[in-house]
């Protein structure tokens, strides 16, 4: 019998893996969108039912645990009738079904209990859709698998074959066939999937309403549920169908008489360790085992297998590859194994490698990616890629989002800790005869924070640890600040306040006079309190600000710009009345 040689199987079996994949991802694109659709339902019924729990300070959960009105259980029932219907259209569980029917059969209903009824509704006809579309795409994966690889076996060895056409019930039988070490088929998965999915929902949805949380924030929770499950889809409909795949092609080997099949593995970066180890390892027939000796051998594998046979075969034969830094198509000789290729393609190139490890990290890296975006916002880059390049190739501005993002857990802490420190210190103004200034402006903004982190990144330092996300003014007269100062610090010490540092500005050559201190909390946290006059609060949120705000963006702190900013501020802060003996308050 002639056979074509090695390059020619290799060739023909990637290519019917790629068209496979493909297929597998269109599938999951037609199904992300019933997906959507099915979290934009689920968002507009929360929604019309978070607007009758409304408060001023959100919901309430006893509210929502309230029997529904009169008018609104005839509301519930009848929209429970258009569930009911269309469950029967769809195929709906029945068991699911009667708990409709007798749900809409009660006199009495809590405003939850039908929250978390429709959001299970939502569930049960997406993942009715879910088995259905998956049966029908797993039974043509099977059947076009089956058949091009007797095809292209045909070809390859010269000689057809007379194929029984395959039986529907036995490809459904195939194909519900467990192969996972768990003992599930796909369609168990499906539906324990679903019911995780009502789990995390109706959790989300009760703790949204005990945390009295803004509803925008509650239905984009939900909505983040949903996401999740929609990954756990895809992740499904790519391993089962390269699953399924795998067993169309082992059973057409057999009736083919094919003794013997070869593992091949995607040659780029992308591919993932087991199957570098797995390339072009040969089996017998009867080893053929999904997941243990033949692909997939994990989510989203590419890895396909191809026919193998004894023959000698020319050393100029040619295998598919891909170049790892361009991506482009390009060719190796047939005997070339995974490892080879990586080690002269990829291990000799230091862009090579560099792309490998981002490409091995994607998944992390995303999720730091997601992470930093939601407590950073605008200080993340606009896309992952440009992130991640970041993260590789920028070390300065990576360690800088580092910061700013160890900062936000500093900056929460210290807005918990804000209000108990407030108090204390409105007492304290009290006790020392002095005013509260500004009090409105107590709390740097995000923003400002993040802004400064940047700026005062070092690469060694806990540049985070910035002291004056919390800060304060007290003010009195010129005639006894100093004095007022000093027993506003007395005091502070009295009550476990301890002020750790003093910094006197007032001079007549200054650009900036006041008094500025920190002090450390008893629960540890350090913040700001400053000390004026009220003239000189009121020069330094006024003139003295913009000047200062238009000094520091110039880098050169010996421009001329840079000095005549300076001349005008030292000007304007001449003219402010000083305090009496204000050299008491020393510096520490």
């Amino acid at each position: 019998m002639a056979k074509k040689n090695d390059s020619y199987w290799k060739e023909r079996m990637a290519a019917l893996e790629d068209e496979q994949y493909s297929l597998s991802v269109a599938y999951y694109r037609d199904l992300e969108k019933q997906f959507d659709e099915a979290s934009k339902l689920l968002q507009m019924d929360i929604e019309r039912w978070y607007s009758r729990l409304a408060d001023n300070n959100g919901v309430s959960y006893a509210k929502a645990k309230k029997m529904l009105k009169a008018s609104e259980l005839d509301e519930f029932k009848w929209t429970v009738q258009q569930y009911i219907k269309a469950g029967r259209e769809n195929a709906v569980d029945q068991r699911w079904l009667k708990e409709l029917e007798n749900a809409s059969a009660r006199y009495h209903i809590s405003r939850l209990e039908a929250m978390k009824l429709q959001i299970r509704q939502h569930a049960e006809l997406l993942s009715t859709a879910y088995e259905g579309g998956t049966t029908a795409f797993l039974h043509n994966a099977y059947t076009e698998n089956y058949y091009h690889t007797a095809f292209e076996i045909a070809k390859g060895t010269g000689v057809g074959s007379n194929l029984t056409r395959l039986d529907p019930k036995i490809i459904d039988t195939v194909i519900r066939k467990p192969w996972a070490q768990d003992g599930s088929s796909f369609s168990d998965r499906i539906w324990a999937n679903k019911e995780k999915l009502v789990t995390k929902l109706h959790t989300e949805l009760s703790q949204s309403i005990i945390r009295g949380s803004d509803p925008k924030k509650a239905i984009r929770n939900l909505a983040q549920v949903m996401d999740v499950s929609r990954s756990q889809a895809g992740r499904l409909i790519m391993t089962e169908s390269a699953a399924i795949a795998s067993t169309a092609q082992k059973d057409c080997f057999k009736e083919l008489g094919v003794e013997q099949y070869e593992i091949l593995a995607t040659l780029d970066t992308r591919t993932s360790d087991i199957c570098r180890d797995m390339d072009e390892k040969v089996f017998d027939m009867k080893d053929y085992e999904v997941g243990v000796t033949a692909p997939p051998f994990h989510p989203h594998c590419r890895t396909t297998t191809v026919p193998h046979f004894d023959d000698e075969f020319s050393a100029v034969e040619m295998r598919a590859a891909k170049d790892p830094v361009t991506g482009k198509s390009m060719e190796v000789p047939a005997s070339m194994t995974y490892k080879q290729w990586h080690e002269e393609f990829v291990e000799n190139d230091p862009q090579a490698v560099l792309l490998e490890k981002m490409q091995k990290n994607k998944e992390s890296d995303r999720t730091q990616y997601e992470k930093y975006k939601e407590t950073l916002g605008k200080e993340v880059p606009a896309s992952f890629n440009e992130f991640q390049n970041i993260k590789y190739t920028d070390k300065l501005e990576y360690g800088i989002l580092k910061a700013q993002s160890r900062g936000m857990t500093y900056y929460n802490q210290a807005l918990e800790n804000e209000p108990v420190i407030t108090d204390q210190v409105k007492k304290m103004a009290e006790s020392a005869g002095m005013d509260s200034l500004g009090l409105e402006y107590r709390i740097k903004t995000k923003d400002s924070f993040l802004e400064k982190i940047r700026k005062n990144y070092q690469p060694d330092g806990s540049e985070y640890e910035i002291k004056d996300i919390i800060r304060y003014t007290l003010g009195a007269p010129p005639d006894n600040l100093a004095d007022k100062t000093l027993l506003a610090i007395e005091n502070f010490e009295k009550e476990g306040y301890n002020t750790v540092r003093i910094k006197n500005t007032w001079h007549p050559d200054s650009s900036y006079n006041g008094i500025n201190t920190f002090i450390k909390s008893p629960s540890g946290q350090t913040f700001e309190m400053q000390y004026h006059t009220p003239e000189s609060f009121d020069l330094k949120n006024g003139e003295l600000h913009k000047l200062y705000e238009k000094q520091r963006k110039l880098l050169d702190d010996e421009s001329e710009e840079f000095l005549e900013i300076e001349d005008r501020m030292i000007e304007l802060s001449s003219k402010l009345t000083f305090p009496n003996n204000i050299e008491r308050v020393k510096n520490k």
